[in-house]
């Protein structure tokens, strides 16, 4: 067995292994001189061997007993070497799973300085190493951080092994501006130092938070436009809403007159009045301002410095007058893409809008659209309703006017019936009398010729007096019917009688005239003769009026309701 098999078998059995020394054999082979191994283990797992060979004189006990605490020294070495670099391992590991959180973490020493900070706190803070590390936290920037209460949390930490735990904290930046944070913190320890240290995590919520304010004061708006809030009311809680959630903002909403073209203002309760009073009735069109440009163009102005872009030329002193520096105007539009005014953001320095921003002014330029749109048209119902209520009044009064007016003149005509009444029966009468009277032979004997002429005038002149009667009756026309009065009389005697009154006429225009009475039809009926005979003088009137030439048929046959 050869050296390197000896030690392979000192680590495989992990016990110690002595060879005494051999001659070599008749091949010629070196001989094998003495051997001494023992195992190299480490929590009974082994990991090598230590051997030894060709001590002159061979190898004794006190040499294996050497040889084992060796090994024993030499496997603590190495395992502590091991550990180490492992430990260093697994710090680089934490540190590259520290430095890819996306979530700002900051290490600080027992003096709260820090020792360091993932790139994400950098990002975030828009600092640089240099500015940070080594310094206390309360140090940083321009001490925002140097908060009593936070310190106090803080320095619980190490000393009482506490937690910071959901603790909300509102800073301002020179660079970032406003930020909404929550803060969290524990102790741990660096096991390469032998040191505790606290780990800060540091969660923004600014944009979460800011969402949930906006939302909040949507929902406000809208409620204040369900319960009936004026225009101006609704516009300046928005306009509040809005400054609330971007400080250092100055907000306005101005609304469009579309007959005269220009701007008035809504709603801007933190600008200057002067310059309110300036703007107000502002004409619109290209390059007049933020605004007056927005509502010409129907498109978002977005100026970042007032003071050298070509927009503000007249306006320039007026806005220096006032501290602004910048100006973003948003047109608000209706839902069937009418201008309906604009909503402005101003600075007191120059400023480009961030993607935030514009969300920002969008959403809200949208929501009082919403607004503006709902007042207007609550405005032209009123003024419908208005216009329709003055409408009925004053047809209203027409008609009591026109009902004054239908009195008297049924009063009038009531007059003039009763008079006519009486100047039309006394001649009628007097027709009758006298016509009686001829028929009689009082005034000297009639031939033939003459009765049948003067028979004619009688019945015709008692058939107009009965008529007159009916129509000046004035109880049956203000009642709506005539009385019907059934008698019993000969049907062929009635045709004979109203033959007798059209004929002259049927005569002038040399018409003939034919009556055929149908045998179902009885000698006599029960029916108001009078009306029958009038239905009848009607019926040949317009058959003569409109028969120039030829004869007019009367055919008779009995039926329902004769």
């Amino acid at each position: 067995m050869g050296r390197g098999d000896q030690a392979q078998q000192v680590s495989d059995h992990q016990r110690p292994l002595f060879a005494p020394g051999e001659r070599g054999n008749a091949r010629g082979a070196p001989p094998l001189l003495c051997f001494l191994g023992v195992p190299l283990s480490r929590e009974e797992q082994a990991f090598g061997a230590i051997c030894v060979a060709n001590k002159p004189g061979g190898y004794t006990g006190k040499d294996r007993e050497f040889l084992e605490r060796l090994s024993v020294a030499f496997g603590m070495a190495l395992d502590h070497s091991r550990a180490k670099q492992a430990v260093q391992t697994a710090c680089e590991y934490a540190e590259s799973i520290v430095e890819t959180i996306r979530e700002p973490l900051v290490v600080l020493d027992a003096d709260l300085r820090v020792l360091s900070a993932n790139r994400s706190f950098y990002r975030t803070f828009q600092v640089i190493p240099e500015e940070t590390e080594g310094k206390q936290i309360y140090n940083m920037g321009r001490r925002q951080w140097d908060i009593p209460r936070l310190r106090e949390l803080l320095e619980k930490i190490l000393p009482e092994n506490t937690q910071l735990q959901d603790y909300e904290l509102e800073l301002n930046f020179p660079t970032i501006g406003r930020r909404i944070m929550i803060l969290n913190a524990r102790r741990i320890y660096r096991e390469a130092h032998k040191t505790q240290m606290i780990l800060l995590a540091i969660e923004d919520i600014t944009e979460r938070k800011r969402a949930e304010e906006i939302q909040w004061g949507r929902n406000r708006v809208l409620e204040q436009l369900a319960t009936g809030a004026s225009l101006v009311e609704v516009l300046l809680i928005l306009v509040e809403i809005a400054e609330k959630n971007n400080p250092g903002i100055f907000c306005s909403v101005l609304l469009f007159d579309k007959e005269k073209k220009q701007l008035l203002l809504g709603a801007a309760p933190n600008l200057p009045n002067f310059y309110n009073e300036a703007i107000n009735g502002i004409k619109i069109g290209p390059g007049v301002g933020s605004c007056g440009t927005a509502a010409y163009t129907g498109k978002r102005v977005i100026v970042e410095d007032i003071m050298v872009h070509p927009y503000w030329t007249k306006f320039r002193e007026l806005a220096k007058k006032a501290g602004l520096r910048a100006c973003w105007s948003e047109p608000i539009i209706s839902s069937s893409d009418q201008i309906l005014g604009t909503f402005a953001m101003y600075y007191r320095e120059p400023r480009v809008p961030d993607q935030s921003d514009i969300e920002f002014i969008k959403t809200t330029a949208h929501l009082a659209g919403i607004a503006i749109e709902k007042k207007q048209t609550e405005e032209e119902l009123r003024n419908a309703h208005d216009e329709l209520e003055i409408k009925v009044e004053e047809r209203t009064k027409e008609l009591a006017e026109a009902n004054v007016r239908l009195i008297e003149a049924s009063r009038l005509k009531s007059q003039f019936l009763a008079n006519m009444s009486h100047e039309l029966r006394t001649p009628l009468n007097s027709i009758i009398g006298f016509t009686g009277i001829l028929l009689q032979g009082m005034s000297g004997k009639l031939n033939d010729e003459q009765k049948k002429q003067l028979n004619m005038v009688y019945d015709s002149a008692k058939h107009l007096l009965e008529l007159i009667n009916d129509i000046l009756d004035l109880s049956k026309i203000e009642a709506g019917k005539i009385e019907i009065i059934a008698v019993e009389f000969e049907v062929k005697e009635l045709v004979q009688a109203v033959e007798k009154m059209v004929l002259p006429m049927m005569e002038e225009k040399g018409l003939t005239f034919d009556i055929a009475i149908s045998d179902d039809v009885p000698p006599t009926v029960y029916n108001d003769k009078n009306r029958i005979k009038q239905v009848l003088i009607n019926l040949l009137s317009n058959a003569i009026k409109f028969t120039e030439s030829g004869k007019i048929m009367v055919n008779l046959e009995f039926g329902l309701g004769i």
